[in-house]
């Protein structure tokens, strides 16, 4: 009863945490915008691949339209539940290495996102720490997290077939979500729609936003590192399998944030598997360094919004905070009938302004099915041949550190 008693204070001790820190001391990026935006989208009606576009599949979407209809239509509603499953992640740590998982805690919580990431993070440590022994458990869950990210989940299959003793009640717990989702994308006539902006789309996106940076190259060598010591064990450590399936996670961007969620789960089992203090020191030196650098950076310029927009409660830049009101409100007021942003921040403009989003409001590479450009340029063309259009162009991108803005549309 005591230990109970202090796994829920902890749960609620680092839920407040995480949550307050997501709120006022970690700053909006354009993921996030695009996340909420999905779920905010479907809780207002809309269709995913008819109405707006996305490439992945909406399991965790669907999760936020709930947090959504409860809390409001805050971005604050889907940190709440991005806390609630970082929470659950540290205490899932916290139950294997007690409290040796705060070292790993600062990391988490500066950079997990509501994000579609963040799901199949948790999904990875259930089947690491939780239902490691349960194949039809992992199956389902596996499945879960192919329709919350479709390369991370087909990438967890391969272990899992590899390991599983019970691989036709597995794969079949692994269908039934799919198999679930596919009467919701047959029964609104989009199923096609799905495979092309979810599985066509890669060939798009992996050969658009590939990014060879020194990060990729790290990431290679953690791939190989893995795959040599499964291969001199006679992959007998099936937890290592599923983590260098996770790798994936890297791929193919490359950029800071997706590398840090893929070595996560690497830092965690680390701290599992090796008993040694000065490797224990090292890595929260490490990991704390990067907690208070990243931390400093939004905390020497903290704006909490205070309007009564989607934005309220959380730090923004104030300069560009500036430019979407006022702009977005020039928006709002525009009553032309065909309009379009071509811009990375059309969500950021059209959810201040109550605008209902469509297929034209997220132009980034491999985002807008196979061969996305043309066709979305043919779509605006042949709109704009009958009808009066309106076109909203940002010369100054605020936030487009990705880079993945299909500059031919913008040109």
């Amino acid at each position: 009863m005591k230990d109970k008693f202090k796994r829920i204070l902890f749960f609620i001790l680092v839920f407040l945490i995480t949550l307050l820190i997501s709120l006022f001391i970690n700053r909006i990026i354009h993921d996030e915008v695009w996340n909420y935006g999905f779920g905010y989208n479907i809780s207002k009606g809309l269709i995913p691949y008819k109405d707006f576009n996305m490439v992945i599949p909406p399991l965790f979407h669907f999760i936020e339209v709930i947090f959504i209809k409860i809390f409001g239509n805050y971005l604050y509603s889907v940190n709440i539940l991005n806390s609630l499953l970082i929470t659950g992640i540290t205490l899932m740590i916290y139950k294997r290495i007690k409290l040796k998982s705060l070292m790993v805690y600062p990391i988490l919580v500066c950079y997990t996102i509501p994000s579609y990431n963040t799901l199949c993070l948790f999904f990875l440590f259930l089947i690491l720490f939780m239902v490691k022994d349960s194949d039809i458990l992992i199956g389902l869950i596996i499945g879960l997290t192919f329709i919350t990210k479709q390369t991370i989940g087909l990438c967890l299959v391969v272990p899992y077939l590899y390991y599983s003793r019970k691989r036709v009640k597995g794969i079949i717990l692994f269908l039934l979500p799919m198999l679930v989702l596919s009467i919701y994308l047959i029964y609104n006539n989009i199923f096609y729609n799905f495979l092309d902006y979810c599985f066509f789309s890669m060939f798009d996106f992996a050969s658009k936003n590939s990014n060879f940076s020194y990060l990729f190259i790290v990431e290679v060598i953690i791939c190989i590192g893995i795959l040599i010591y499964l291969i001199k064990n006679k992959f007998k450590e099936k937890n290592w399998f599923y983590i260098l399936a996770f790798q994936i996670m890297a791929f193919p961007l490359s950029d800071l944030y997706h590398f840090i969620i893929a070595v996560i789960p690497i830092f965690v089992y680390l701290f599992v598997i090796l008993d040694n203090k000065y490797f224990r020191i090292g890595v929260s030196i490490f990991l704390y360094y990067i907690f208070m650098m990243f931390n400093f950076n939004n905390i020497s310029n903290i704006n909490i919004i205070k309007d009564d927009n989607f934005m309220y409660l959380r730090n923004y830049d104030s300069a560009n905070y500036y430019v979407i009101k006022t702009e977005g409100e020039l928006f709002g007021r525009d009553k032309t009938k065909y309009k379009f942003i071509i811009s990375p921040e059309a969500y950021l403009f059209k959810l201040y302004s109550n605008t209902l989003i469509n297929n034209y409001d997220l132009l980034m590479n491999g985002n807008m099915g196979y061969d996305g450009s043309s066709k979305t340029l043919d779509r605006i063309n042949n709109i704009c041949i009958n009808n009066s259009c309106k076109f909203y162009v940002k010369k100054n991108i605020i936030f487009d550190k990705s880079k993945q803005f299909d500059k031919s549309m913008y040109n």
